[in-house]
């Protein structure tokens, strides 16, 4: 028992000066507090508006009839685009398009009118820049809904020629009438599709960058010593990584309380789900990524090269834990090498759990594997430590080895 209290009293002394570290170091401070809370809410904001509206188009009208002056109106009266300029000519129109004066153009062909009433068909000429995927689908869309409005309109009116009474011709025209239910994401937002995931990106790698800035400091001024007291017993090394750890641990639940729910809640991000389904697979992933922290913090040399190598395995990060593009196109090699990532199991389960509303049960495979994970790196991180302090204790004997044969 005094055995267990004496582990536990080193454990939580470590845990305390790891958590004076923090508080003490203002670039971790900075990684830790300030970007967890600067990173979502700027993001958030990008993403605010929901959806893209009112996006600016040039009409180019060449058949000046009513009809067409009619599907302008129908037009500009859809949320999505506005007619900002009518132009006489494409070229004219193009002009604007290269000067970003307009996002997109429409062409109304000429004879327009003659075609519609003489059963010809006719067609709307759309030019978009689609490098610009959100603006090009909102004038796409757009234009499809009000050319399709105004089609539907000189039908029923034919069939009211024919004798039908309206109802009737509307159902002539539109047999089965299509309900289309939006699940999980009723304004079909960019911002609520793509921010819950970014945010549990920017937990991991702000946690990971903090970490591998406080093993770089230690290396700096070789506070190992002080701490391991160039020992490679285990009895030493885990109350070290479990004291440190729990510090972190302890950091990352009040920051994530304000990410996950704080956040969430202010920018009205989907929630269909408990707070205790939200812990249960948040603090699995905190875990892992701490002892993934541990593990790799021993190898760098200053702490600029934590900064450097977490930025730069940022991006491959978002793009492999499925946050802006299908787990299932990823190739399965790249699918095989994103498993190091906690992100890639969080992301998945926090997406069904919070937006979904799906039970633990449903997400228990993403648990399983941030658990075995959280295993497999405090593993790591202890071989790490151990490989540390024997390369410290070789570097102490020659030391002393050098200063006795000096003396």
């Amino acid at each position: 028992m005094n055995k267990f209290y004496k582990k536990l009293t080193t454990i939580i002394l470590n845990t305390k000066d790891e958590l004076v570290l923090i508080i003490k170091d203002p670039a971790v401070i900075l990684i830790f507090v300030i970007a967890n809370m600067v990173y979502p809410i700027l993001y958030s904001l990008a993403y605010n508006k929901e959806q893209i509206k009112d996006v600016e188009l040039a009409v180019v009208d060449l058949d000046k009839s009513a009809t067409s002056r009619r599907i302008m109106r129908m037009l500009d009266a859809t949320e999505g685009v506005k007619i900002a300029k009518e132009q006489n000519s494409l070229e004219e129109a193009k002009e604007l398009f290269y000067q970003s004066t307009v996002n997109g153009i429409v062409l109304i062909p000429k004879n327009f009118e003659k075609d519609v009433f003489s059963n010809t068909q006719s067609a709307l000429s759309i030019y978009a820049d689609a490098s610009y995927f959100l603006i090009y689908k909102q004038i796409y869309a757009s234009t499809v809904q009000a050319y399709q409005t105004f089609a539907a309109g000189i039908q029923v009116k034919k069939y009211m020629a024919k004798g039908l009474q309206f109802q009737a011709a509307i159902q002539a025209i539109n047999p089965v009438n299509l309900k289309t239910v939006e699940l999980y994401n009723p304004a079909s937002s960019y911002g609520s599709f793509v921010m819950p995931s970014i945010i549990i990106v920017i937990l991991q790698q702000t946690l990971l960058i903090g970490i591998g800035i406080l093993g770089g400091t230690r290396k700096e001024i070789q506070r190992y010593n002080s701490f391991l007291t160039i020992d490679t017993d285990k009895k030493k090394i885990i109350p070290f990584i479990l004291g440190k750890a729990l510090a972190y641990f302890i950091t990352f639940l009040f920051i994530g309380v304000f990410t996950l729910v704080w956040i969430h809640h202010w920018f009205n991000y989907p929630d269909k789900s408990g707070y205790l389904n939200v812990l249960a697979i948040y603090i699995p992933f905190i875990i892992a990524n701490i002892f993934l922290g541990l593990a790799i913090s021993v190898f760098f040399k200053h702490r600029e090269n934590a900064m450097l190598f977490m930025v730069f395995t940022s991006i491959p990060v978002v793009f492999l834990s499925g946050a802006t593009w299908p787990v299932e196109a990823i190739p399965p090699i790249l699918q095989k090498l994103a498993y190091i990532s906690p992100a890639s199991f969080m992301v998945p389960a926090y997406q069904r759990v919070r937006t979904m509303g799906v039970d633990l049960i449903h997400v228990r495979q993403e648990i399983y594997a941030m658990l075995i994970q959280s295993v497999v790196y405090f593993v790591l991180a202890y071989f790490a430590f151990k490989h540390m302090t024997h390369f410290l204790l070789k570097r102490e004997i020659k030391r002393n080895s050098k200063l006795i044969a000096d003396k």
